[in-house]
């Protein structure tokens, strides 16, 4: 079988399974439901991660813009604990 015939049926196969099958309302929703929780989930993730390092964040940021101190306006805007 030449290489070129093996790719065609390959193709041919990938687009019977990719047959087009219509989903309910229930299933589109539930599909969102999961793709926002998955979104909501890495936020929370990233922003915990992040929390860990506020200081060594805060620390680069002064550096790289040549910032001498911050100034907060509000009592809770550095939060460390």
């Amino acid at each position: 079988m030449a290489p070129a015939q093996c790719t065609q049926e390959g193709e041919t196969r990938k687009a019977a399974q990719m047959k087009d099958n219509p989903l309910t309302i229930l299933n589109h929703l539930s599909k969102l439901r999961r793709r926002v929780a998955y979104c909501l989930l890495s936020v929370a993730v990233t922003s915990g991660g992040a929390y860990a390092f506020v200081d060594n964040i805060l620390e680069f940021v002064m550096k790289v813009g040549n910032v001498q101190n911050l100034v907060f306006i509000s009592p809770l805007e550095h939060i460390t604990f």
